[in-house]
């Protein structure tokens, strides 16, 4: 029961942050990289996976990094929760 608890609370706190990022990161993509898929004749899903995926690659690899140092710091939490 504790770990699923522990696993909770983490996705709790850290999934607002993680949002955020990509929501940058979706907001610096130029919309005319999506106007050049779309005359090149791409549909949605390939406008995602050759042009916002692609985009997202420096955000993402920001993410992994900041969630992999922040739950290093998960101690405290576990302790609290569990008594050890």
């Amino acid at each position: 029961l504790a770990f699923p608890s522990i696993m909770l609370v983490s996705i709790w706190q850290g999934v607002g942050f993680q949002m955020v990022i990509y929501l940058a990161g979706l907001q610096d993509i130029p919309s005319e990289l999506y106007e050049a898929a779309q005359v090149d004749g791409a549909n949605q899903w390939q406008q995602f996976r050759h042009v916002t995926l692609p985009q997202l690659r420096n955000t993402t690899i920001f993410v992994v990094i900041a969630t992999t140092i922040l739950s290093f710091k998960l101690f405290a939490q576990v302790w609290v929760m569990t008594q050890g």
